[in-house]
């Protein structure tokens, strides 16, 4: 058997050669939806060839059954992402700077993935940030691979080199970016991470466009659709900026803090 984590293409590509050999697949974080992205595609085609799910919601299983049809196989189990963070704050680990220039009083952390459609709306809202406060440092890090991901990279870096208080690391890691979550005032961009993992630190994410359109949101997750909506963005951080803001963190839906056990409970079920 295998065990098969997210939606990206290249675990696409393995699960169609585990179905063609008939290796079992378990599959993890199924179900979900981003209509902003092709990831539904290769999410889906990923659950059609997969044998077991494992799902952080009940709205994902029922996702599921409506693809597979066999409701038996498909477990809710909660988020690896949020036990990894339950873990990470447990251990309550000391923040290292390893960023010079970073003012950990008052930052907040920027990342934009490429959506080529949207691609005037996120530089509009990178320009807007110039409108805050100058004390204000914002953090950007590096787009991903997808297609437009380097030529996103190559118009933002223009707007950090303008901009004394936009500082680049190109990628934090899990154990840096958990650290600065704890101290930033906010997540801005179009990332997954602000509606899975930023709730938990019961700090905004400001979900610039439509790149996650279809996931389930928290409350504390304030949506900018679109260039009317940029004031949102600059109004919200002057609020938070003069102290006048209060996160709204009463739902959190990714909150499981065992995960991982039950998901290797039920796998040892099936391959006793």
């Amino acid at each position: 058997a295998v065990i098969l984590l997210g939606d990206r293409v290249e675990i696409l590509l393995f699960a169609l050669v585990c179905n063609l050999l008939n290796i079992t697949i378990f599959h993890i974080s199924g179900g979900e939806t981003t209509l902003g992205s092709k990831d539904d595609i290769y999410r889906d085609c990923i659950t059609r060839f997969s044998n077991f799910h494992f799902v952080s919601h009940i709205v994902f299983k029922k996702r599921i059954t409506s693809i597979n049809k066999n409701s038996k196989n498909i477990f809710v189990t909660g988020s690896l992402g949020a036990e990894n963070i339950h873990r990470f704050l447990k251990k309550k680990k000391t923040f290292i700077n390893s960023i010079s220039q970073l003012n950990l009083n008052n930052f907040y952390i920027v990342n934009f993935h490429p959506s080529p459609k949207e691609e005037k709306l996120i530089m509009l809202a990178i320009k807007s940030l110039t409108l805050c406060n100058k004390k204000i440092h914002f953090l950007f890090t590096s787009p991903n691979i997808d297609k437009g991901g380097e030529n996103l990279f190559k118009k933002i870096n223009i707007e950090i080199k303008k901009n004394d208080n936009f500082l680049f690391k190109a990628n934090l890691g899990q154990d840096l970016y958990f650290n600065l979550l704890k101290y930033a005032k906010g997540v801005i961009g179009n990332s997954s991470s602000g509606l899975t993992e930023v709730p938990l630190f019961s700090i905004p994410t400001f979900n610039i466009g439509f790149r996650q359109e279809g996931r389930l949101k928290a409350s504390s997750v304030i949506d900018i659709k679109n260039v009317k909506e940029l004031k949102k963005l600059t109004k919200n951080i002057e609020k938070i900026d003069k102290g006048r803001y209060v996160c709204n963190t009463t739902e959190l839906i990714f909150k499981n803090k065992n995960a991982s056990k039950i998901i290797y409970n039920k796998i040892i079920d099936v391959i006793k």
